[in-house]
Order: C-alpha cells, then structure tokens, then sequence
C-alpha cells in the first residue's frame, strides 16, 4: 500500500481498505469526523488501477478538497464537473455535486406520475463508470428526492460503491435505506419490509398512510449493517491520532472578475512604486493594506461556499468554532446563522465571556464566531463545547492561526483530536498566503525547537504562482 500511496495509511485507515478489499469495493465508511474517509476511498482506488473511470459525488463545497486530496495523497488526477449542461469529461475521475448531478428535466411534464431525466447521469453513464464514491451519503437520506433518484440511476449496476459519511443516521432508521439499498440490494431490497421491520411503522394521520420516523428491532439492524460498514470513533484509535488534524478546503469564488481587477490594480500599482523585485515582496505597510483588501475580496467571494460547508457540517451533533479577520466578513457570517455566538474588536471585553458562555450552554447556539485578534488569545472555555475549528479567512502569521486553533485545544478538552479546516480561495492570494504560513511556520520551529524535521503545517500541497501569474 505505501509504495502505492504518496502518504502512508494509519493502521485503523488500513483496517478500512481491506474492509473495502473484502467487500470488493462496496462498503460503507462510517468513520468519525476527521478519520480520514477520504484517504480511505482513495486509497482503495489507488490500489486498483485496473478501475479507470470513477465519479466521486459530494457536496459542491468540498469538490475541491476532493480533488486536491486525490492528487496529494495518492498521485491520482481527477476533473471537477461544473454546470447544469453535461459534456464529455476528459478525465478518467470526475468529481460532480449533488445538486447539479441531480438537475433535472421532464420530457412529458410534470404531472402526477412523470419521470425526471438528469442529463448529466445518462452523460456520465455513458463513460461506463466502474466505481462510484457517494460522499456525505446523508444528503440522499430522502427517497423521494431527486438527489436521491439520480444517485440511484448513476450507482444501480456500478460493480464497485464506496459511500462515506460520518452521520450515516440523523434521527431515525427510515433514513439509512437508500444506501443500504443501493450497497447491498441482496440483504436489503424492499423499502417496505424495511420500513416495517425497522422503523416502527404507525399509522398516519386519520389513517392515511404510514409513519415510518420511529425505530424498532435495533439489534437486529445493527448485526445486519456489520457486514457492509466499518465505523470507528476518534476514541477508539486516539494513539494514533496527532492532537490536531489541519485539512485545507479549497473552494472557487464567486467574484472572480471583481477580484481579478483588484488584483491587477495592485501589481500595477506594485511595481511602479516599488520596482519589479519589491513588488514581487509587497514588504512594506502600504503594499500590506492593498494585499489586505485582496484577501477581503477573496473573503467576500467564499461566503457562498462557507454557508454551504457550516450547513453541512451542522447536520452532525458538534458545534463549530469560526475563525474571521474582517468585521464585514463575521457580520454576514453572523446573518446568515443570527444564533451564533460572537467575539470581536467591537464586542467590549466585559461581554465576552457571556458570549463563551452562552456557546457553551445552549444548545441552539452551535457556532462561534471570533475575530482571530480579539478571540484567538486568552479566551479560554471553548474547547468545552467544541472540537472543531473553520478559518474563514487567514492572518499574516502562523502563531496567530496556532493561538487560535488552541481555544479548542485545552486541558480539559474530551476529544481524541481537534479538526481545523481552513477554507482557501482558488487562485487568490489565499493560495500563497499558505505557502507563506507555512515558509514562516518552518522557520520558527527551526529557532524555537532546533534542527527539527520539516513539520508541514496543512495536509495538502498548494498550488504557487508561476512567472507569468498562472498556477504551476
């Protein structure tokens, strides 16, 4: 396996590839957050060149950590699908989202009775995929969604399913059918003997109908699973978990052309004031507030894609920790989920700790919002609600971001590991203000710590800008 993988598996990463092994590339990943899912997929891909077309479906804000992680960890080149309208993939893995895997149109209307059509499946079809990965399988919970009928067209007669997601269950048994239909269809092939053996059946209102939200003959269920999931929690493989796990989400902005202009504005600008080699370092203060307002228009850009990635991950049972720079940026954050707690500049220091408090306690609060200067330091209590860490934008300085990831990484903290995402505009100065985090993080481990081994501060490799400003 390590000859064939760029990185080397964990042993309870291993257990899951020959659970895939065993089950002939259909199983069930149901890992805890942060085990690595992922690189459990691939990995199984990676070992079986002889599967030449694969498509990955997830959610639309992680398609780019998909294929990011695809190449870092196991060399292997995937295309991200874009669009409503289907064309011919020109790569061997394509990596698609729900929603436009599930766009639909109807031939013959749509009356009562009325069959969709979903262009990109027939498309992808076509290609002859051999292996599908159903990522955040939960988002095809409902069987009369048309997400769920299109995953059911595309996975029906592929040989090889792999289906990831750490809440394989939200409330109820009614849920776990589709995927349990579509990976073992022999063990479980009728929704009704399911529903009623399962899910409590009861009678709907006045009659009409059957409730099948409730949960019966759990055991027996569970004995049936077995053999098509593997699910293990951070708990039980905690020695082999670093005490935090950094993973970087690369997403495309919204305001591409907006941020370009800017961008060229700035090197024009640059370069007259401050000659072509210090343009290139943008070093002094007022080179840093231009690159500051790049970061704010590439901030601006992601905010689609950061209310995607919070909704999702608010479908688990965790609280999340958010990390921002501009007020701006915390205050639309903070529109779009008004029940979050929040810590910045402008909150007074005397009301902060009802803030944390206030996290910690309700339930309904299940997001924290703090500027890194005005909460990464010195707020103390976070880690008793959350394990969980989301930058939404990037400081200048690695310790700023280590300070920050602290506030759930405490004495006291009951997790095995602290998950820190950090979500990074495609082609913005995100990109290399990565490359920099990192350059400056090497560099003081090497002062602080002596001749220490490279410690690579993210999980992925970043793309660098090359002579002509494109990505190498």
């Amino acid at each position: 396996m390590r000859q064939t993988l760029h990185t080397a598996p964990k042993r309870y990463q291993i257990q899951a590839v020959r659970k895939l092994e065993a089950n002939n590339g259909r199983c069930i990943l149901g890992d805890d957050m942060g085990l690595g899912k992922t690189y459990e997929a691939l990995a199984w891909i990676a070992l079986h060149p002889d599967i030449r077309r694969v498509v990955i479906v997830c959610p639309s804000s992680i398609k780019y950590q998909w294929k990011q992680q695809a190449r870092h960890h196991a060399g292997l080149r995937a295309q991200v699908l874009e669009g409503v309208t289907p064309y011919t993939p020109s790569h061997n893995i394509v990596i698609i989202n729900y929603s436009i895997l599930a766009h639909a149109e109807w031939p013959g209307g749509r009356g009562r009775g009325a069959r969709p059509k979903f262009p990109w499946v027939e498309r992808l079809l076509q290609q002859g995929p051999q292996a599908v990965i159903l990522d955040e399988f939960h988002y095809i919970k409902n069987t009369r969604a048309l997400r769920t009928k299109a995953c059911i067209q595309l996975c029906r007669k592929v040989p090889h399913l792999i289906s990831c997601s750490g809440t394989p269950i939200e409330k109820s048994p009614v849920e776990f059918y589709p995927i349990l239909n579509l990976t073992a269809p022999t063990d479980f092939p009728s929704f009704w003997q399911y529903a009623f053996q399962y899910c409590d059946p009861k009678r709907g209102w006045r009659g009409r109908g059957w409730d099948f939200s409730g949960a019966s003959n759990l055991e027996e269920l569970h004995q049936k699973v077995q053999p098509w999931m593997i699910r293990r929690m951070k708990c039980e493989v905690a020695k082999e978990l670093p005490p935090k796990i950094r993973s970087v989400i690369p997403v495309p902005i919204t305001n591409p052309q907006e941020y370009h202009h800017a961008e060229e504005d700035f090197l024009d600008w640059a370069e007259a004031h401050l000659g072509k080699a210090a343009a290139k370092r943008a070093s002094n203060a007022i080179a840093l507030t231009r690159l500051g307002k790049l970061k704010q228009i590439a901030a601006q850009g992601k905010l689609q894609a950061l209310n995607a990635w919070i909704k999702d991950f608010l479908d688990t049972d965790g609280k999340l920790i958010v990390f921002g720079v501009h007020h701006s940026i915390l205050n639309s954050l903070h529109q779009m989920f008004p029940l979050a707690a929040t810590v910045s500049g402008k909150v007074p220091p005397k009301h902060r700790p009802a803030q944390v408090a206030r996290f910690i306690q309700n339930p309904k609060c299940r997001i924290f919002l703090g500027q890194i200067k005005a909460a990464g330091i010195g707020l103390d209590g976070l880690h008793q609600a959350a394990s969980s860490v989301l930058f939404a934008e990037l400081a200048w300085n690695p310790s700023d971001h280590e300070q920050a990831e602290d506030r759930a990484l405490r004495i006291g903290q009951h997790a095995s590991s602290v998950n820190v995402y950090y979500m990074v505009g495609k082609h913005t100065i995100e990109e290399d203000l990565l490359n920099i985090l990192q350059h400056k993080h090497h560099v003081c481990k090497q002062v602080l710590d002596g001749q220490a081994l490279y410690e690579d501060l993210f999980t992925t490799q970043h793309q660098r800008r090359n002579g002509n400003g494109s990505k190498a």
